[in-house]
């Protein structure tokens, strides 16, 4: 009796450091599923913000109880791609986990797992600003846009959408994998806007600049309408000089949308080089993990797609568990590569995380 009581008492001791080890082996294989569920069905897309969480509700079985154990395991990771280049915009390709520091809201947060994003679906919102600025460069904006799509979309996985804008915003062609569809979306005349190219009137002899650009609600549709619901990558390429005077929105909203959806903006400064908003680009970029870029002449402008085509396709994706679960707030993420200074990161500035309530 007393051996049998003794083995009871060390089988109960066993139990908690068993579920441990198990929930920290859970924790493992989450985030290498998630991690590969993005490169494989792109997983990015969610309804509820950030789309890169996860709940899961794991039962475990203790083979050496007759009672089943039910263990409730709720937990939300995060998805964060992010480029890394050298001085010269290369990308470097030999990245490894050890090497990476994250922090979440300031504070150092443990890395799960490390992937390349491979072949992810993409799905494009390619943005045309059709304000007075941009009226001389609109037949080389649509010829590199369409040679873009031809080349880069990948067959039957890859998607784009086409939205013109000025006072209006008009969205000429839905997300499709149809690059015909596309084809005709730029070169009809559904581009061209009532108002496109109205230039106010001059004053002291000089062309002032075409008045009204909805730019931020240009944003918020892409973001909110065409690429909400999009499976894979959320990119936006936006061409334009950077203005704004029409919208009903702020700057910090347009941003905010774009977190919310998990949604990169590329941007691609077109117009007279001396007008273009390059702060508002540039914070539109940065903070969402994407790039702007501003090409000295029309003809440069196959080099900037060629170039973000490449930045998309050679990204990596890490995945970690927040330090604390809770109501719904924004958090901050950096990420730092501390015995290689020289390389260039760009990632998302912060995510939404999940309310416990979900």
């Amino acid at each position: 009796m007393k051996n049998l009581q003794k083995a009871e008492r060390i089988e109960k001791t066993r139990k908690p450091k068993k579920i441990g080890e198990i929930v920290k082996l859970i924790h493992l294989l989450l985030a290498i599923f998630l991690s590969l569920s993005f490169l494989t069905t792109s997983s990015f897309a969610q309804q509820k913000p950030p789309s890169s969480s996860t709940e899961k509700q794991e039962k475990i079985e203790d083979d050496d109880d007759p009672q089943e154990m039910l263990l409730e395991f709720k937990t939300q990771l995060v998805l964060v791609p992010f480029s890394a280049v050298d001085r010269s915009n290369r990308p470097i390709n030999d990245l490894k986990i050890e090497e990476l520091k994250l922090y979440e809201n300031g504070q150092p947060a443990q890395i799960l797992s490390l992937q390349r994003t491979g072949n992810t679906t993409i799905n494009f919102a390619l943005l045309v600003d059709l304000s007075g600025s941009m009226q001389p460069y609109i037949d080389q904006v649509q010829s590199a846009a369409d040679r873009f799509f031809n080349q880069a979309l990948k067959p039957d996985k890859d998607s784009a959408a086409v939205i013109a804008f000025q006072k209006e915003i008009v969205v000429t062609q839905p997300l499709t994998t149809e690059k015909l569809a596309l084809t005709k979306s730029l070169n009809s005349k559904s581009l061209l806007l009532p108002s496109a190219g109205s230039l106010a009137p001059v004053i002291d002899g000089e062309t002032q600049r075409a008045t009204g650009t909805a730019l931020y609600g240009a944003v918020y549709i892409a973001v909110d309408e065409i690429l909400k619901s999009a499976q894979g990558r959320r990119v936006i390429l936006l061409l334009t000089d950077g203005y704004d005077s029409e919208s009903g929105i702020e700057l910090r909203d347009a941003i905010d949308y774009a977190w919310r959806r998990e949604v990169t903006i590329y941007a691609i400064g077109i117009g007279d080089i001396a007008g273009i908003n390059r702060e508002v680009m540039d914070k539109l970029c940065s903070v969402t993990g994407g790039q702007a870029f501003y090409p000295k002449t029309a003809n440069e402008l196959d080099q900037v797609f060629a170039q973000i085509d490449q930045d998309l396709r050679d990204q990596y994706i890490l995945s970690f568990s927040p330090n604390s679960e809770g109501q719904e707030t924004f958090r901050t993420v950096k990420i730092e590569i501390p015995n290689r200074p020289l390389i260039k990161l760009f990632h998302r500035f912060g995510y939404y995380s999940s309310s416990s309530s979900d």
